[in-house]
């Protein structure tokens, strides 16, 4: 078959390393010093529980909440270099889906903006055993730019 596979997590602490709600991605900053751990989840409702603990980073405590309100989770408590905090899986999976939109647009503008050279001028490529002699003004105005 025609068809991939690919797991996503959103959080699950065997597999920190490949969690979404973990990665530097989703909070769009660094965030290998900060120490995730997963209180509680209610698959009912989709809410995580999360704490999140940044005593080991210089970060200020209202720059915690202010970015976890930003992501769109909602502090529950805060203690000196650490805070629990609620999220819900559908604002995580809707920053995921975000993301791939716009890296498969990334993706296709960087292929439509791609140089290349026409049908034509390929044959005539082959046909000279894949070398030809031109001179840069030639060659230049054979590159063709696809977005134009």
């Amino acid at each position: 078959t025609n068809s991939v596979s690919i797991h996503f997590y959103i959080s699950n602490n065997i597999y920190k390393s490949e969690s979404i709600l973990f990665s530097k991605a989703f909070w769009n900053a660094d965030v290998s010093n900060i120490i995730f751990s997963e209180n509680s989840y209610n698959p009912d409702t989709g809410t995580h529980i999360i704490d999140l603990d940044y005593s080991n980073t210089n970060i200020k405590p209202l720059a915690v909440v202010r970015k976890i309100e930003e992501v769109g989770g909602t502090v529950m408590a805060s203690v000196t270099g650490g805070v629990r905090f609620i999220i819900n899986r559908n604002i995580v999976t809707s920053a995921l889906k975000d993301s791939l939109i716009e890296a498969v647009k990334t993706l296709n503008s960087v292929r439509r903006r791609r140089m290349y050279f026409q049908e034509s001028d390929l044959i005539i490529l082959e046909n000279n055993q894949g070398t030809i002699s031109v001179n840069k003004v030639t060659l230049a105005n054979k590159i063709q730019d696809k977005i134009t």
